[in-house]
């Protein structure tokens, strides 16, 4: 009945069905719509259309100071996960790209370990790389 329910849900509006709904559970095949929704409320006023490729191309221009560090950590990434460790898949290189934007938007933070593994997860679940970054 819970997915029944998940599935019959529209659009994902604040109310006491959806809050009672998060309580239950996320069914997987829920967790990328819900987690953009969710990330989307909390940082829809930092979101700048485009501001994503522009950090991106600012990566391109110039390293970053962080990014040897980045590809250390890149190969540390979830060992055991195919989506890492699999040489055809593309979420190394979509990981790499989500950690300069993240290390060049935030100079104050940068980039430290651990956020590899944040990131990674954020993509695992949103699949999209631009989702995951935000």
């Amino acid at each position: 009945p819970l997915r029944e329910r998940w599935a019959a849900l529209g659009e994902l509006v604040p109310s006491a069905e959806l809050k009672q709904l998060l309580r239950a559970g996320v069914p997987r095949e829920h967790r990328p719509r819900v987690w953009r929704w969710l990330v989307h409320l909390r940082v829809q006023h930092l979101h700048t259309p485009g501001c994503y490729q522009e950090l991106l191309s600012r990566g391109r221009a110039r390293e970053h100071p962080a990014a040897r560090q980045i590809e250390l950590d890149l190969n540390r990434t979830f060992p055991n996960n195919k989506h890492f460790t699999c040489p055809t898949s593309s979420f190394p290189d979509k990981l790499r790209r989500v950690l300069l934007a993240f290390s060049w938007q935030n100079p104050t933070i940068g980039y430290c370990q651990g956020l590899n593994r944040l990131a990674a997860i954020a993509l695992l679940v949103l699949e999209e790389e631009e989702s995951a970054f935000w």
